[in-house]
């Protein structure tokens, strides 16, 4: 297989996982566990979990499978663009690799939540100990989206100077994500709650670069002038 080709295989399989992770989150949000989540009633938030464990558990599997996706893109996309420059490929890389395993710790805050609940769930101190344990899995979170945000935005920066992308398309991604990242890093700083209006840029990028990726590929012709190991 030619080098040309195997990028372009690559691309492929980048494209697929952004539109398979992307378009999959969006349905757990809607459809998945985040239904059960009672604001403010940490005990109407038990018993909906305790009712519907098998939607939970789902739930808590789909993240994992989601962060076996990301390392899988973010493999593919280090194939594509470690000719533009290895040193920043590797860090986003690490920054992703970093998202995954760093997210995978909230599918473990998930199943200590049903091996709670299990044990005992009208038990306060149970409670009160599942509390925390949700408290901790946002927070994990947030960390999980100031690796994300990192990791894209240096490999839409290396989309956009090796051109192989539009330089618009991926100029727009590290605008997204500089969101993503920013507030994250807000959060952590200053306790301001997240929303999801910061991140809907990010999710639009996704799905354009994802399509883009599988329909048209990456421009090959300008690896060989944009080579900085």
């Amino acid at each position: 297989m030619k080098k040309t080709d195997s990028i372009q295989q690559s691309a492929k399989t980048a494209g697929i996982a952004y539109l398979l992770i992307i378009g999959t989150s969006i349905l757990s949000m809607i459809f998945g566990p985040y239904k059960l989540m009672a604001e403010g009633d940490i005990a109407a938030t038990i018993s909906n979990i305790s009712e519907n464990q098998l939607l939970f558990r789902i739930g808590a599997t789909y993240d994992l499978l989601m962060f076996i996706g990301v390392i899988i893109l973010s493999v593919a996309l280090y194939r594509i663009l470690s000719k533009v420059n290895k040193t920043i490929d590797l860090t986003a890389l690490f920054c992703r690799i970093g998202e995954a395993m760093i997210g995978s710790l909230t599918v473990i805050c998930s199943i200590t939540i049903l091996i709670l609940i299990n044990k005992g769930m009208n038990s306060q101190s149970i409670n009160g100990t599942i509390e925390i344990l949700f408290d901790v899995k946002a927070a994990t979170l947030n960390i999980v989206f100031a690796f994300l945000g990192l990791g894209s935005i240096l490999f839409c920066y290396l989309f956009y100077r090796a051109r192989l992308i539009p330089r618009l398309l991926a100029a727009f991604g590290i605008f997204a994500f500089l969101l993503v990242f920013a507030e994250s890093i807000a959060v952590l700083l200053f306790s301001v709650q997240s929303t999801i209006v910061t991140g809907l840029s990010a999710i639009v990028f996704e799905i354009i670069i994802g399509i883009w990726l599988i329909a048209k590929g990456v421009d090959t012709s300008n690896l060989s002038t944009n080579v900085k190991n």
